[in-house]
């Protein structure tokens, strides 16, 4: 049998004494969460599973059809009358509460631009974007906090307003787009030098050289087949023919491959396909924070506390490789 907790506890956050048939208080003060059947004397089990979930919570709370409820568990500690009047409080407060801040409008909800993007930089786990509602001001604004420090104690406590973590983020893509544009400048520059030209044609050269010696090889092939069905040659003398010619065919596609690999590197550094030059430039005029944008460019965003955020982007391989290309470092050019 549980003892339930007293009825007469006063002052902490969210408590509240029903008023009295007389005009005072009554004899009971409860929390905002008074509508518990407990109250009553019945037992309910099961409001909340605790677990480890995706989302980082160790607690997910139960629907109330799924409870077990064992009626007349023990002694109320409060009448039917007094627990219908209070719940009855509460729902007024509840809905007072609602129309004034508007807690469920969906005009007020503005777009998530950071969607899974933003991490807990102590437990790596993703920040969970809350409403706030200051009625008293009639104001509604958005922030981004941790869970985990709940149950770990080596994450503490953190939060960050959206429009700040908005602006730090939009901050850092506009730095990293004026790199982009300086860099590109750079590279235009060399890409119309003659030894770039040349560079070039060298691997056109080669991939064009492999490409005809394969169409010679099945030519061969294809003579040989010919020689042996008119009984022009033997069966081991095909066969040797036709070893070699394998083996000729293997070595002129790897030559390909190589040629047509060593051009794609050279042209992600040193032309507009590299990944990071095409990305940054192509959202070069945004001049505010969007869904796209952040898609695009961020990997992941990692917040330390309300003044630390760090912002890492896609294309790491792709910037260093254009970088060693034009030979500058972003401090040089800005």
């Amino acid at each position: 049998m549980i003892k339930p907790r007293s009825p007469n506890v006063t002052g902490g956050r969210g408590f509240f004494a029903l008023p009295g048939k007389n005009g005072g208080d009554s004899d009971f003060r409860g929390q905002q969460r008074a509508n518990k059947a407990r109250y009553l004397g019945h037992l309910e089990q099961g409001r909340k599973r605790g677990a480890l979930y995706e989302d980082g919570g160790t607690h997910k709370i139960i629907d109330s059809s799924e409870w077990t409820v064992v009626p007349n568990n023990h002694e109320p500690i409060i009448s039917q009358e007094l627990f219908d009047r209070a719940n009855s409080v509460i729902t007024a407060r509840t809905a007072e509460y609602k129309s004034r801040a508007g807690k469920y409008s969906e005009y007020e909800k503005p777009d998530i631009l950071l969607a899974d993007l933003v991490f807990c930089a102590d437990c790596g786990k993703p920040l969970f974007r809350y409403k706030q509602v200051k009625s008293k001001y009639n104001r509604v604004y958005w922030t981004y906090q941790c869970r985990s420090h709940n149950t770990l104690l080596n994450c503490p406590h953190k939060y960050i307003h959206e429009k700040d973590l908005y602006s730090a983020v939009y901050e850092s893509i506009r730095v990293e787009i004026e790199r982009c544009c300086a860099i590109m400048q750079i590279v235009d520059k060399l890409n119309r030098e003659s030894s770039h030209k040349v560079k070039l044609t060298r691997f056109d050269t080669e991939i064009e050289e492999a490409q005809r010696e394969l169409r010679r090889i099945d030519s061969l092939r294809q003579a040989i087949y010919e020689n042996y069905a008119s009984k022009i040659i033997t069966l081991s003398e095909y066969q040797y023919a036709t070893e070699k010619y394998t083996s000729d065919t293997e070595k002129q596609r790897e030559r390909l491959r190589i040629a047509e690999r060593e051009k794609t590197a050279y042209a992600q550094k040193a032309t507009p396909e590299n990944k990071w030059l095409a990305a940054f430039t192509k959202f070069a005029d945004e001049k505010e924070l969007t869904a796209d944008l952040a898609k695009a460019m961020i990997e992941r965003i990692e917040v330390s506390n309300r003044d630390v955020v760090e912002v890492g982007f896609k294309f790491r391989d792709e910037y260093a490789a254009v970088e060693e290309y034009t030979g500058y470092s972003y401090s040089e050019v800005s």
